[in-house]
């Protein structure tokens, strides 16, 4: 049966301010789009939350107070603002104005994995003579808190490490400083709130925040850095829609998230304390170009102390990519996607034209240049799929074409399948770039993906690539993939249950770790870390909610505490992976508060592991390696360059130091004698001492230690490592 029975073409009509619409991102001018049909649903006005990079900020915040907006921040050239969505193009069209710019919410994307990165001897010894994050600021921007799992006191005084929390979706916000939600200061106010709003949907940062920062109360698993100060974030996913009332959703964006990583660096700065924020959501990056205010803000955010690490994704199998050459004629794929409204877009330079095929016949149902397209102006096209002249047989294709923000010799096309004709014709439409001088990419946005038809290359194009979360892809985040170690758990009614497929390898990237290079070709992960089942605290709250949800099935304990339920749970993503690398970084900050990201990831580079030797590193799916805690801890004390110490930790033993002498504690009896030399960090031995095997328990010994930090090699059958001493 033939697709095409007609093409009608519907022009919408465009105000005066259009003019300004290539200043804006695609999911601003998106909004503007919509503002017709917002206002028919309800005539309360609707804002958004959006950058603005102006050059005359008096006159910028004039404009937006007389249209009742509001800025929030700053940062150089750059205001996160809120902005009536009716007064978008206004705002836009002013001369001092360059950009507009905002992203959708996004989604959600330490038990061995203390052991596996060094994380367990770095916690070694008297509290007082270990890295555990003491007067370090450690942040989580997250949703689903249990502000109240006992993991996150202290336990030496039982008050709540959680000294400050914003829920974006509180609805008591009268007063509020904030474009949303509103917050809570001191550990007493914390724990009154006792949970996010979202807790009885979610329980996705109470694990990661544990993962970071927990103490490991009611249970054996203790977090990287498990004394350190936390401030939390509850933040929107695209799980909170059905919290959040229709005509406030775009107040819901990436600008909103950005300042929750300010709100969390402000915190540290009154504490004065460095700080680590740790992010473990992300959305699909539709062009590089769309969050470029986005990401220049947070790499003014960070600095010395100031550090933001990010979840890389669980996209790896996803096909989302499609790139075509300039020595190429024709690139392509089908389309596939189970969502209402799928879309994607297309960069390209030159003379592209873009085919979209129904049924993937022969010849192209739709064709079209971008270049001769009317610029900033929307189309809408329907293509009828069958001879049935009905509505959900039809096809509506809306088409945006403006140029790039940050590259004028760069057209993008959004494309956006309107209703769900698309998703009931899977792998029955394709589209296909064609040009003889031209180079060009197509991205398809989560959850939509491309498929490929093997048996003809023109449509073989599809890969699963280039699919790095933002803002994880920033240049100023600190990215972090996933490894799997584990691949079964035992959960709390004592059954095994195994989450990984056969061809995974132990120890090596995890099959759903989304991999680099960005968009624009630089190196992410920067490093990964174990995030297959990794077990960590859970919500009582959202146990409380959901006794038969799937998820519960991975709890692995249940105790009591206070007369709630609280549990620990199995979970599985770069999700887990981005919280332990902020607690290890939170570890380096205490040895070392000044650090850059820049410094962080020159430790990365220095000291990670290479899981997998057939690599060169870095690469795109590990970055440079497999991140270690302890030999992280000794590079930056310098103590790696001393002669003849070991980079691996021991596990043998400890070393701590009682009035002013070195002391060792053996927590199993030795199977061989082995040998502890003290270093100092110049490289001097201090002193020596043989332990005889069977030795056991605390043995003192007459070496005297005045350094701030000295360094223990030991020695036995078998065994080479090392240990830090902190005076």
């Amino acid at each position: 049966m033939r697709s095409l029975i007609t093409i009608a073409l519907l022009m919408l009509s465009l105000s005066a301010a259009a003019q300004g619409r290539e200043k804006m991102s695609a999911y601003v001018m998106r909004t503007i789009a919509n503002k017709a049909q917002h206002k028919a649903l309800s005539p309360t006005p609707r804002y958004i939350t959006v950058f603005i990079d102006s050059s005359d900020d008096e006159t910028l915040e004039q404009a937006l107070s007389d249209a009742g907006g509001r800025i929030y921040s700053r940062r150089g050239s750059i205001a996160i603002a809120s902005v009536p969505t009716a007064q978008l193009e206004a705002i836009a069209s002013m001369p001092t104005v360059h950009r507009i710019e905002a992203s959708p919410m996004a989604h959600a994307s330490a038990d061995t994995t203390a052991t596996l990165l060094g994380i367990d001897r770095v916690h070694s010894g008297i509290a007082s003579h270990a890295f555990r994050g003491r007067g370090v600021m450690v942040g989580l921007m997250d949703v689903g808190f249990d502000l109240t799992h006992p993991t996150f006191l202290d336990p030496l005084t039982g008050e709540c490490r959680i000294t400050a929390f914003w829920d974006h979706l509180d609805l008591d916000t009268v007063g509020s400083p904030y474009p949303v939600g509103r917050d809570y200061r001191g550990a007493e106010a914390v724990m009154q709130k006792a949970h996010s709003r979202d807790a009885h949907l979610l329980a996705h940062a109470t694990h990661t925040t544990a993962l970071a920062a927990g103490n490991g109360a009611g249970w054996q698993y203790i977090g990287a850095a498990p004394e350190a100060e936390i401030v939390a974030v509850s933040n929107a996913v695209n799980t909170d829609i059905p919290l959040i009332p229709p005509d406030e959703l775009e107040r819901y964006t990436s600008a909103v998230d950005a300042l929750g990583f300010e709100y969390i660096f402000d915190r540290a700065d009154e504490a004065g304390k460095p700080c680590v924020a740790s992010l473990s959501e992300g959305y699909t990056v539709a062009l590089s170009q769309d969050d470029s205010l986005y990401a220049e803000y947070l790499r003014q955010l960070v600095g010395p102390g100031r550090i933001i690490v990010a979840a890389a994704g669980n996209d790896r199998g996803r096909q989302c990519f499609v790139e075509k050459p300039r020595w190429t004629t024709n690139r392509g794929a089908l389309l596939v996607t189970s969502a209402s409204d799928p879309h994607l877009y297309v960069t390209s330079e030159g003379s592209t034209e873009i085919e979209i095929y129904v049924h993937a016949g022969s010849e192209p149902t739709l064709r079209f240049r971008p270049d001769t397209m009317a610029l900033e102006s929307d189309t809408t096209i329907i293509l009828r799929t069958s001879i049935d002249d009905t509505e959900r047989d039809r096809l509506f294709i809306n088409l945006m074409t403006y140029r790039a923000a940050t590259d004028r010799d760069e057209l993008v096309t959004r494309i956006y399948f309107l209703g769900e004709a698309l998703s009931k014709m899977a792998g029955l439409v394709s589209i296909r770039l064609h040009g003889e001088e031209s180079t060009a990419y197509m991205r398809a946005a989560y959850p939509t993906e491309f498929a490929n038809y093997t048996s003809m290359p023109s449509l073989n194009c599809a890969k699963a690539a280039r699919n790095i979360h933002a803002p994880a892809c920033f240049e100023a985040v600190i990215c972090v993939g996933a490894t799997t170690h584990r691949r079964e758990i035992i959960n709390y009614l004592g059954q095994t249950i195994n989450t990984v497929s056969a061809s995974q390898v132990d120890g090596y990237v995890a099959d759903y770790s989304s991999m680099g290079p960005t968009l624009d070709g630089r190196l992410k992960p920067e490093v990964v870390a174990p995030g297959t089942n990794v077990v960590s605290a859970y919500s009582s709250y959202y146990l409380e909610a959901n006794p038969e949800a799937h998820d519960i099935a991975s709890d692995t304990h249940h105790f009591l505490h206070d007369g709630r339920v609280y549990a620990w749970n199995s979970n599985t993503g770069t999700s887990m992976s981005a919280p332990v690398v902020a607690g290890i970084i939170a570890l380096w900050l205490e040895a070392c508060p000044t650090l850059t990201p820049d410094d962080i990831r020159d430790i990365i580079a220095a000291t990670s592991r290479q899981p997998d030797p057939t690599l060169d590193y870095p690469n795109c799916d590990y970055g440079y390696g497999e991140i270690d805690a302890h030999a992280g801890l000794l590079h930056i004390l310098g103590a790696d360059g001393i002669e003849g110490i070991s980079r691996e930790e021991s596990r043998l033993l400890a070393v701590t130091i009682d009035d002013g002498r070195a002391v060792v504690h053996i927590p199993a009896p030795l199977t061989h004698a082995t040998t502890v030399t003290l270093y100092s960090l110049s490289g001097r031995v201090i002193g020596r001492v043989v332990l005889p095997a069977g030795s056991c328990g605390r043995v003192a010994t007459d070496i005297a230690i005045s350094d701030r930090f000295t360094v223990a090699e030991v020695r036995s059958k078998g065994h080479r490592g090392s240990v830090i001493i902190r005076s």
